[in-house]
């Protein structure tokens, strides 16, 4: 990974913790999730479906999206 990866992951980081807060947040951050996934970016896919799981237990499409990368 280079420093430009790196720099993006920590956005993309930051970003989704800001948008976990917020109550509208969390479809949002899902479909970012799906979108990294069909970037075949599955490492940063699976981090954030892993942030929303810790944050919203219950949401059971994290589950199922985790289960099939």
């Amino acid at each position: 990974m280079n420093r430009l990866d790196t720099a993006d992951a920590r956005r993309d980081t930051k970003f989704i913790e800001a948008v976990l807060y917020s109550p509208e947040g969390i479809s949002f951050a899902f479909n970012i999730a799906r979108l990294r996934e069909s970037q075949r970016m599955t490492v940063e896919a699976m981090s954030m479906y892993t942030a929303l799981v810790a944050k919203y237990p219950d949401y059971t499409a994290c589950y199922i999206r985790l289960g099939c990368i």
